[in-house]
């Protein structure tokens, strides 16, 4: 139906044009203060309309502040995406009937909730459903907001939702409950590859659950032989669940034995209603008790709190069907007594063949914390990168990167060692593991020049056993990659391990960065052979030229830039002095005016240290304060010292004040001295 037209118009366009959703400055206030189209959202996401803001809340989030990042997230422009208030505040506009409906949901996919799944993993799922309409990347960064078509009904809202909730269940996505309350708001974001379905996605059909009852005659419980046990059939093909009805009531007993074959620690959503059937079941004060045996508090009176806040249409049928799903078997007295739910999801997908067993190795254990990874690559302290993950190093051509690569060679082959110049790079490859470098990018000359001056660098004479360096500029992509793979298989084999592998040139891994199915599938080949492997993998891209904000090439840095540990930047100034800083990073924050600095040596041929930025800094403002001392002092040894406020007054126009806090300043910095007379005298440098 997308290509049929009413005045000239597609209903897709229709769709997108005259759909109007209310638009709020800030999410704290209580009526909107404009509308706003779809079409009109996405273009604003994609633009640098919210970029500062946005990039604030992510660098406050990389660093660990989380308050200001949440404080700063409550001042950015909200949406009502469902739709608007026809009157009046948010506040039970649908109860009062005062919300038109969008025909839109908000499936919000946090990072958090899918902790098996990436940002691009995840983009590229709701990017693939037919009933996503558009998305983006959220706030911090760390999920994804999709919005899916459903009927253009208030009432139906909560519905829709747990028929969308089913259909991402099955999909091992858990989607954000919070998002069943129609006048929910959704924050706006920055995200250039926010996208816009260009036909009218499909939506989500709503259908009440429909349950069958079976009456069966009143049992007697002394009479145990008439007593059968609880039969659950498959779900009906209207999505409603057939339960065999009889007076019965669970036990205590019972309770505790269907708990048992349930999963602990579920997400919230499942936990409340899990916790509601089983209050519903046996009451607050056995209930309680059971739910603790099963899945204990983390704070004291936790459940005491919730038991207000239960939801009370969740009876204890919901219970017994959970159990049942797991393999339990009731007693003859486990029988329900109420419909489990007012609308029934639609049953998950079956697990593909040996998924249990995958998943049983990776499922969050609380009793089980895994050993805090180890730093194998730091600069100036900070740790960089750990096995497992992908490092990207990203620079404007010709400022510097064949150096870092040449000091990262260099550490790892003299880990031991503290005295060479690695530029501020150490290494921890203390098991000796292969290190395998790849040059996809120079000449075989160049890239033989690069092997002997990091050998070099490192005071050795010759290269280490577990070190392979190749040059594979002129083989084809396919090749390259074939190749990387090989290499890393044998090395594995003959050192027991890989420290890192070193990627002179991520990009020519790649036919095309801007074609997305490409760089992300490339971007995941690499991390999990990162994992594979237990290494650290580290490429290095090309930035935009022009790009201040230090955006790489197309979707290829876009995924890299989110899925790396660390992202290292380096930019050359006009006095050809690099700095090395890393400001989105995982585990460490090293701001540009903190970063490592280096620079041509001519003497000896090589690039060479210079201090951290900040010493440079230090070292520059003190040698002009230094110069405009000598220029004060140009005629005259000594000074008291209002004749020395005078004379800076008049050799660099400075009014008192300003002279004043020059002598504090230079006298600080050591560069006058009082002599034996009280004067002030001139240090000799």
């Amino acid at each position: 139906g997308n290509k049929q037209k009413k005045g000239g118009v597609t209903l897709r366009e229709r769709f997108l044009r005259q759909t109007k959703l209310d638009c709020y400055h800030k999410a704290e206030v209580a009526e909107p203060t404009g509308k706003v189209t779809l079409e009109d959202l996405i273009a604003g996401i994609r633009s640098d309309e919210f970029a500062e803001p946005v990039g604030q809340i992510r660098g406050l989030l990389v660093v660990g502040d989380k308050k200001a990042a949440d404080a700063h997230k409550k001042n950015l422009p909200a949406i009502s995406v469902s739709g608007t208030v026809t009157t009046g505040g948010r506040r039970k506009a649908v109860a009062d009937g005062r919300f038109a409906h969008s025909g839109l949901l908000q499936i919000d996919l946090d990072g958090k909730d899918n902790p098996d799944w990436t940002v691009a993993e995840m983009v590229a799922a709701l990017k693939a459903d037919p009933y996503i309409q558009a998305g983006f990347i959220t706030p911090s960064g760390a999920g994804v907001k999709g919005l899916a078509r459903i009927p253009a009904d208030a009432a139906n809202h909560k519905a829709a939702f747990l028929v969308a909730e089913a259909h991402f269940a099955a999909r091992g996505l858990v989607i954000d409950p919070s998002c069943k309350d129609a006048v929910r708001l959704c924050f706006v974001s920055h995200d250039p590859d926010a996208w816009l379905r260009k036909e009218a996605a499909r939506v989500f059909e709503v259908k009440p659950a429909a349950v069958a009852f079976v009456d069966l005659p009143e049992i007697d419980p002394a009479d145990t032989a008439a007593a059968e046990p609880l039969v659950l059939a498959k779900p009906a093909a209207s999505g409603g669940i057939i339960i065999r009805q009889t007076h019965n009531e669970l036990t205590a007993t019972d309770v505790r034995a269907m708990l048992a074959v349930i999963p602990t620690r579920p997400v919230y959503d499942q936990w409340l209603r899990i916790a509601s059937a089983v209050w519903d079941a046996i009451g607050e004060e056995a209930g309680t008790a059971a739910l603790n045996e099963w899945s204990p508090e983390e704070t004291p009176g936790e459940y005491l709190a919730k038991y207000p806040q239960r939801l009370t249409a969740v009876k204890a049928g919901t219970l017994v069907y959970m159990a049942r799903e797991r393999g339990w078997e009731s007693s003859p007295s486990a029988v329900p007594t109420e419909v489990v739910d007012e609308y029934a999801p639609a049953p998950a997908l079956p697990a593909p063949d040996g998924m249990a067993a995958i998943l049983a190795e990776r499922v969050f254990n609380f009793d089980l914390q895994p050993e805090q990874p180890i730093a194998l690559f730091e600069l100036c302290g900070r740790t960089l990168c750990t096995a497992g993950n992908i490092m990207n190093i990203q620079a404007l051509p010709k400022v510097g990167k064949s150096a870092v690569i040449q000091s990262l060679i260099a550490a790892t082959l003299v880990a031991w060692r503290r005295d060479r110049d690695t530029l501020g790079f150490t290494a921890d490859n203390v098991e000796e593991h292969a290190l395998i470098h790849f040059d996809t990018e120079q000449s075989r000359y160049d890239h033989d020049s690069l092997v002997r001056n990091a050998v070099r660098r490192a005071g050795s004479e010759r290269t280490a056993d577990g070190f392979f360096s190749y040059s594979v500029a002129d083989l084809d992509i396919k090749d390259r990659r074939k190749a990387l793979r090989h290499v890393m298989q044998e090395a594995y084999t003959a050192h027991g391990g890989i420290f890192a592998v070193m990627i002179d040139g991520i990009g020519d891994l790649c036919a095309d960065p801007n074609d997305s199915a490409e760089a992300f599938g490339l971007v995941q080949e690499l991390h999990a052979m990162a994992i594979t492997y237990h290494c650290a993998i580290i490429t290095v891209l090309h930035e935009n030229p022009g790009s201040e904000s230090g955006k790489t090439r197309g979707h290829l840095g876009s995924q890299l830039e989110r899925k790396a540990e660390c992202n290292l930047r380096l930019a050359k100034d006009k006095d050809g002095i690099t700095t090395i800083w890393a400001e989105r990073a995982r585990h460490c924050y090293l701001p540009k005016s903190q970063g490592q600095c280096f620079a041509w040596n001519d003497s000896v041929k090589m690039h060479m240290s210079c201090g951290t930025a900040g010493e440079i800094r230090s070292a520059t403002l003190r040698d002009t304060m230094q110069s405009e001392a000598e220029r004060a002092f140009s005629d005259q040894d000594e000074y008291r010292h209002t004749d020395l406020i005078a004379a800076i007054g008049q050799a660099l126009d400075f009014k008192e004040g300003a002279s004043k806090n020059r002598v504090k300043k230079w006298a600080a910095e050591g560069i006058i001295r009082k002599n034996h007379n009280g004067n002030y005298t001139l240090t000799q440098p």
